[in-house]
């Protein structure tokens, strides 16, 4: 074997090594995705009966995450109908329940929702900055489904709604990699 053949040899073991390696492991700069789940909840804000309003609600996921390495979930929750207040800026703050599905199940909190600016009337209140993350032990697809969500405002009051209707899948990630023989702590 000659120079030119051993370099060509190395160049393309190499190559497939990383091909290999790029195929396993996803970096953390993998493309985020994004859907929005439009649902009929029913909202009550004691003292009042519940009402039933349209709500909207976008998680953005990476589309790619390697066993064991934190999924982030961003999430926007926006009201259908305008508000009939002026609400001033934080003055609504939010968690939303997402329901995981696919190799596991289970519900995450997305926290720290509020509308950064003020809303005046007639305008719609968009609550956005939710974190979530799910920590995944099994490779597959999971999928994320808004459930739940409460709001508080500035006056103190609290406004828990429920899905009427199933919402559709919102987002869903791909995990893959191998089991690592001892899972990190957390």
């Amino acid at each position: 074997m000659n120079k030119m053949q051993v370099r060509v040899g190395t160049a393309f073991v190499s190559a497939v090594a990383a091909a290999a390696a790029s195929v396993v492991l996803i970096g953390p700069a993998g493309a985020d995705v994004q859907a929005t789940s439009s649902a009929v909840y029913s909202c009550t804000e004691p003292p009042f009966p519940a009402g039933d309003s349209t709500w909207n609600l976008t998680i953005t996921a990476p589309k790619y995450a390697n066993l064991f390495d934190p999924i982030p979930l961003a999430v926007v929750l926006e009201p259908a109908r305008p508000t009939p207040v002026e609400i001033p800026a934080n003055g609504v703050k939010g968690t939303v329940a997402i329901r995981v599905t696919g190799p596991e199940s289970r519900v995450v909190t997305a926290t720290g929702l509020t509308n950064p600016t003020a809303v005046p009337v007639g305008e719609l209140a968009v609550l956005t900055g939710g974190k979530a993350t799910v920590i995944p032990e099994k490779t597959g697809v999971y999928k994320f489904t808004p459930a739940s969500f409460e709001l508080r405002t500035w006056m103190d009051t609290v406004l828990a709604c429920v899905p009427k209707d199933e919402p559709s899948v919102a987002a869903q990630t791909k995990v893959i990699g191998t089991t690592p023989t001892v899972p990190p702590t957390p």
